[in-house]
């Protein structure tokens, strides 16, 4: 009989849109906790989530789609671990808007994901952070 052994699946943190000073405390602060903390630069908003989380080729720069906010992505938490990193996010980045990858959003670009989390913030917040 051979065992099973099952790996945890790698946690990984996408921000955007965060001053560089919020940025690196964020990184601190998972990293420590074992999470990758990954900043997505401009010209890689037209990449998918797949891309950016595991390591895909990222398609040709082909000037960057404007994405305007401030936005974290998080990938491979279990729900408690989901609430605790978002309230990580919060206590140094009030407004951050926030989305975990899920089978239905992992094709998407990071440009199409916060346009409809924006858009979504919107109606919800009536533009309130």
């Amino acid at each position: 009989m051979k065992a099973h052994i099952s790996q945890a699946k790698k946690k990984t943190v996408l921000l955007y849109g965060l001053p560089p000073e919020q940025q690196s405390a964020l990184a601190a602060i998972f990293e420590k906790e074992g999470t990758a903390c990954r900043s997505v630069a401009e010209n890689e908003t037209a990449a998918t989530l797949a891309q950016l989380l595991d390591g895909g080729a990222l398609p040709p720069a082909t000037g960057a789609l404007s994405v305007t906010g401030k936005f974290a992505v998080l990938d491979g938490f279990e729900n408690e671990e989901l609430r605790a990193a978002a309230a990580q996010i919060n206590s140094i980045c009030p407004g951050v808007i926030k989305a975990a990858r899920t089978a239905h959003n992992s094709g998407w670009s990071f440009h199409a994901l916060c346009q409809e989390l924006a858009a979504e913030h919107e109606a919800m917040t009536g533009g309130k952070s």
